[in-house]
């Protein structure tokens, strides 16, 4: 313990610039941020809000407002069944709209919801790169779910999205997740998600020594 405390000389200084969690549109300045980590919500492999559902009630949501906010979360399965046609499914990245093609075969809605999650995620790592400075560090971690047993690999989709405007690879991490007898597969096609996968991307250029512009 005495170590840890005099380690704390040789530290730098860091400072929080955001912390919405709507991450895919900032009002943060442009290369200002020197790291972002964060980790988004599986797609389709669990219920947020009715797993949270008692906490959500006790911290005054009104139950009534549940529903809507799981509509609301990145990677729900509550999409509309009437606004499944394939052809706005489509994101304009041809592997994705491979992959949801495949899945929109089994299953239109769990196309919609996989369309949605990699638009988020394509938006996503073109704002991260907006805020990045030059040699500025991106970690996510991500889980590959399976979607109408279709395997949707999301730690690739971003890996893709962040190389094709720019951003260098550094590594892929695999971080194995142990079973604790928790519920990990909900149904036949559902898959079970035993690895998280760590996404480590940089901004090409120098690390600037500069202060965080965000937190003046």
């Amino acid at each position: 313990m005495s170590e840890l405390f005099h380690m704390r000389d040789r530290l730098g200084k860091c400072c929080l610039a955001g912390a919405d969690a709507h991450a895919a549109q900032t009002n943060l300045q442009s290369e200002s941020i020197d790291a972002i980590i964060t980790s988004p919500p599986y797609c389709g492999a669990q219920k947020y809000v009715r797993s949270m559902k008692l906490e959500l009630i006790l911290t005054g949501v009104p139950s009534s407002e549940l529903r809507h906010l799981d509509r609301r979360t990145l990677g729900t399965e509550a999409v509309p069944r009437s606004d499944t046609e394939l052809g706005p499914l489509m994101t304009g990245n041809h592997h994705v709209d491979d992959l949801v093609r495949t899945i929109y075969r089994a299953n239109p809605v769990r196309a919609r919801m996989a369309s949605d999650y990699s638009n988020y995620l394509l938006s996503f790592v073109e704002e991260c790169r907006r805020l990045l400075r030059p040699g500025g560090h991106l970690l996510v971690t991500l889980g590959r779910s399976t979607i109408a047993g279709v395997p949707f690999p999301a730690d690739q989709i971003l890996h893709r999205a962040g190389s094709a405007i720019g951003l260098q690879s550094v590594a892929t991490l695999v971080d194995r997740i142990p079973s604790r007898g928790l519920l990990t597969r909900r149904h036949a096609t559902a898959g079970r998600i035993d690895h998280e996968f760590i996404v480590w991307l940089r901004r090409p250029g120098e690390a600037n020594d500069g202060a965080c512009t965000s937190c003046r």
